[in-house]
């Protein structure tokens, strides 16, 4: 086993001498023959002045960050709004026990397997917070008018 190790090491030592001489001149070489990526100079093209700022608007970071902070804000408006319906949870879980137990009734150990499966549903609505929710309503409608005034 050791030997075979040793074998094994002896190869990739000596697949490595190979790649540090003669492959890396036959990379060298194919490289150089295929050719690197050649870099050209670009073209000069000439736009309207309207060209040039349709192409500032559409590339320009600041409108960008202003439409996702608009969908943002809409995202939050729906959330708000999703508040005041009622919610519905349901979970469930399953477990397996085997092995030996202790019976408390007869005082013995049993070797037995015992299976649970547990189910859980549940619901709430709000009657009434005080008008926080209808007030974080107004208020993202608020920011989301902002927001779409800042476009």
């Amino acid at each position: 086993m050791i030997a075979a190790k040793l074998q094994m090491i002896h190869h990739k030592m000596r697949d490595l001498k190979f790649l540090t001489t003669k492959g890396l001149w036959a990379i060298f070489f194919s490289l150089l023959v295929l050719g690197l990526p050649k870099s050209y100079a670009q073209e000069i093209k000439k736009i309207t002045l309207q060209e040039a700022v349709d192409l500032t608007l559409l590339n320009n970071l600041q409108i960008k960050q202003a439409q996702f902070q608009t969908q943002i804000a809409d995202e939050t408006l729906k959330q708000s709004r999703f508040g005041l319906y009622p919610n519905l949870n349901a979970s469930s879980s399953a477990n397996r026990q085997f092995g030996l137990f202790f019976d408390n009734q007869t005082g013995r150990l049993n070797n037995t397997s015992v299976d649970q499966l547990n189910g859980r549903l549940s619901s709430s609505v709000s009657l009434f917070e005080g008008g926080t929710l209808i007030n974080q309503i107004k208020q993202n409608k608020s920011f989301l008018m902002s927001d779409k005034s800042n476009l």
